[in-house]
């Protein structure tokens, strides 16, 4: 690969130290892509609530000035000390701190994606962030007259129609702080003038995958326009 849009670097939490492995791991990464891969890289750090509620925002900054500094031993001060951290919990849908990390891990990697992945990334992901109904095609009511609630309809980014569920809610949540870092990350990237170009920008921007990405596009501009109210 001559490029790469996003890296995740992972490490545990708990850790006390950076091992031997990961330290292995930063120089053949740095030598193999350049030091330059750090610059759209997010350090991840896995079993968050292992730590406990009291030592949780020491261990983050510990264990992210640690892999910073071993990074920074093939990438300039600049470039590491700009890596931003999320720390992530396969087991609970908040951190120590009570904040949900899914919303926080999806805005900082959209936000250190490259220029050219992003657009792609945008489209893969809509659907899981965009609150369901908001691509309604059609609402149907029952036919009797039963107060039988009326049934919302939308369009996956593949294409096919489905039914929203009661109290269905996206699977990536953002907040309000999260939603203006995204909106400014769209803007300064150029991509609603691409979106607003239709097919010929969006198959320019994105090559052969252009062709198969159908109903997506559409996705993303649902998106794009709940962001931006």
């Amino acid at each position: 690969m001559k490029e790469i849009d996003s890296m995740w670097f992972v490490s545990r939490l708990d850790e006390t130290r950076v091992t031997a492995d990961e330290k292995r791991g930063i120089k053949i990464i740095s030598e193999a892509f350049t030091p330059k891969v750090w610059e759209h890289s997010v350090i991840i750090f896995t079993y968050a609530n292992s730590v406990g509620k009291e030592r949780y925002k020491e261990a983050l900054e510990k264990r992210t000035e640690l892999i910073r500094k071993e990074i920074s031993k093939y990438a300039n001060a600049e470039i590491a000390n700009n890596i931003p951290s999320v720390a992530v919990d396969n087991t609970s849908k908040t951190t120590p701190d009570g904040e949900e990390w899914l919303g926080e891990l999806y805005t900082t990697v959209f936000v250190r994606m490259s220029k050219r992945g992003l657009l792609p990334f945008l489209i893969a992901t809509a659907d899981s962030v965009k609150p369901p109904g908001n691509k309604s095609k059609t609402d149907k009511q029952s036919s009797d007259n039963t107060e039988e609630p009326s049934r919302r309809f939308y369009v996956d980014y593949s294409g096919s129609t489905k039914e929203v569920k009661k109290d269905q809610k996206p699977e990536i949540n953002l907040n309000n702080t999260q939603k203006k870092v995204i909106k400014k990350k769209i803007i300064d990237a150029g991509i609603i003038p691409t979106l607003a170009l239709g097919g010929a920008a969006i198959g320019s921007a994105l090559g052969p995958v252009g062709a198969a990405i159908g109903g997506a596009v559409g996705a993303a501009v649902g998106l794009i326009a709940w962001l931006f109210g």
